[in-house]
C-alpha cells in the first residue's frame, strides 16, 4: 500500500507542476490574440456623417459622368486605384484630385500582399504613392486591400508607412448588376448602415450612376453629409 500511495503522490505532484508551467504559454496566446490588428471599417461618430468609396481596377466607364454628379451635389469621396489603372488614365487622376476628392492607395499592381516581407509591401505601395505624386502633389493617406486580403504584419507596416487601411460595412452591390432601385433599399436597409458607415462602389457597376442619383439628395434630405475617409476618421470618438 505505501508503494501505491508513493505513486499517487508523485503522479499528482507531476499533474501540478505541468500545469503551472503550462500557464505562460495560455497567457502569450492570450496577448496575441489582444494585438490582432484589423481593417476600419466605419468609425463612431453622432455626426450625420458617410463616406462614399470608390474601386477603380479596370477601366474609366462611368468616371466622368460620376464626378460630375458629385460635384453636383457638393459630395467628395475616395477614389481608391492601382498603378496600372494610374498610368493608363492619369488625366483622370489629376481630375478627381482637382475636383477636391482622395485618392486611396490601392496596390501598385493590385496583388494580394498577406505573404509579402516588409520591403516588398514597401515597395508595391511606394511606387504608387510616388506616381501620385507627382501627378497631383498630393500625399496618399489611405489603403485598400485587393480581395479584402490582410493581416496583421499587413497593416501594421502600412502604418509604418503612415496608411490607415480601409474597408467598407456596407457594399453597394453595384458590381452585381442591380437595378438602381435595389441598390438604394439594400444601401438604407443595411444592418450596419449607421453614422461613419463607409460605403462601397465601384465606377463601372451597371446602375451605379442612377443609383448615386437617387441615393445621395435622399441622403441629404435626412440630413446626411459625405466626406473623403481620412476625414471620416479624424471624426472617430
Amino acid at each position: 500500500m505505501k508503494l501505491q500511495h508513493c505513486i499517487i503522490f508523485f503522479t499528482v505532484l507531476l499533474f501540478f507542476i505541468g500545469f503551472i508551467f503550462y500557464v505562460p504559454s495560455v497567457s502569450s496566446v492570450t496577448s496575441a490574440v489582444q494585438t490582432y490588428e484589423s481593417p476600419i471599417t466605419h468609425v463612431q461618430t453622432t455626426q450625420n456623417v458617410l463616406s462614399l468609396t470608390f474601386d477603380l481596377t479596370n477601366n474609366n466607364e462611368q468616371l466622368s459622368d460620376i464626378l460630375s454628379l458629385l460635384d453636383t451635389y457638393q459630395v467628395k469621396a475616395t477614389f481608391f486605384v492601382t498603378g496600372t489603372w494610374a498610368s493608363s488614365y492619369p488625366e483622370d487622376i489629376v481630375r478627381i484630385h482637382s475636383d477636391g476628392h482622395e485618392i486611396g492607395n490601392y496596390t501598385n499592381s493590385y496583388v494580394n500582399m498577406t505573404q509579402f516581407s516588409k520591403e516588398e509591401i514597401t515597395n508595391e505601395i511606394s511606387s504608387l504613392h510616388n506616381v501620385i505624386k507627382q501627378l497631383t502633389d498630393s500625399t496618399m493617406t489611405v489603403f485598400r486591400s485587393p480581395y479584402g486580403e490582410y493581416n496583421s504584419f499587413l497593416i501594421s507596416q502600412l502604418k509604418n508607412l503612415n496608411y490607415s487601411t480601409i474597408q467598407w460595412n456596407i457594399d453597394s452591390l453595384d458590381w452585381k448588376g442591380y437595378r438602381a432601385d435595389y441598390i438604394v433599399n439594400h444601401i438604407l436597409q443595411d444592418k450596419n448602415f449607421s453614422n461613419g458607415s463607409i460605403i462601397l462602389f465601384h465606377n463601372d457597376g451597371k446602375y451605379t450612376k442612377t443609383a448615386l442619383e437617387l441615393l445621395i439628395p435622399m441622403l441629404q434630405k435626412k440630413g446626411f453629409s459625405f466626406v473623403p475617409t481620412s476625414k471620416l476618421l479624424q471624426l472617430d470618438s
